[in-house]
């Protein structure tokens, strides 16, 4: 009897939508209080059906709202490594590279960010459009649409949601697979597909996130 009823229970239970999927993730994003993730980006490029030599990032965010943080993309061997970090107090974002060790400074966070995406793989605009909503123009998750659940995936011994949908705009379109995390809504796992004229950007991006932490506000410099 009880077998029964408990079974008759979850039957009743209305799957979650793409959107409402979706949905939860955006809220979660916007409304928690900190973020830390650690993560790598791998991007190729496939020309005339042949896949070039993946390209590896790795990043780390820190995010304590309402105006700290703290961006880091490393690549390369150890001795070789480019290092790009972007920053901000709340007051004044500024960026460093390795490559020529400048600090430049930029009128926001988000200008700041929209500035070296192309250089952190799109790492540093993807979910950071979530984090801080409306902080940078044209974000790559505020475009995305059509949005279908695909089903399930395991990313990391994580079940997650898989979504699947367009966005860019009409120059830049692409194509993105979100995997979500069944039980915290956060990201996992992002596969994306630009398409341009005589070749494609294939790029794969793993995160491994935590929300609502303490963040102590010396780990937010350089």
């Amino acid at each position: 009897m009880l077998a029964s009823l408990v079974l008759a229970v979850l039957s009743s239970v209305k799957p979650l939508t793409a959107m409402e999927i979706l949905g939860n993730t955006k809220v979660l994003y916007g409304r928690c209080s900190s973020y830390a993730d650690s993560g790598e980006v791998s991007a190729c490029f496939l020309v005339n059906a042949h896949t070039s030599e993946s390209v590896l990032k790795r990043f780390s965010t820190l995010c304590r709202k309402p105006g700290l943080l703290r961006f880091e993309s490393n690549s390369g061997s150890f001795e070789t490594a480019e290092r790009i970090i972007v920053w901000t107090d709340g007051n004044t974002a500024r960026s460093w590279w390795s490559e020529d060790s400048r600090t430049i400074q930029f009128g926001s966070i988000g200008s700041a960010l929209t500035a070296l995406g192309g250089m952190t793989s799109q790492a540093c605009v993807t979910l950071p459009d979530w984090l801080l909503p409306g902080k940078i123009k044209n974000g790559r998750l505020g475009t995305f649409r059509r949005v279908k659940l695909l089903g399930e995936q395991s990313v990391e011994g994580r079940q997650c949601y898989t979504l699947y949908g367009t966005g860019g705009s009409v120059l830049k379109p692409f194509e993105m697979t979100i995997c979500i995390d069944k039980k915290s809504f956060l990201v996992r796992k992002i596969f994306e597909t630009e398409n341009y004229r005589g070749f494609s950007m294939r790029r794969t991006t793993y995160y491994r996130p935590v929300v609502n932490i303490s963040i102590a506000t010396d780990r937010f410099a350089r």
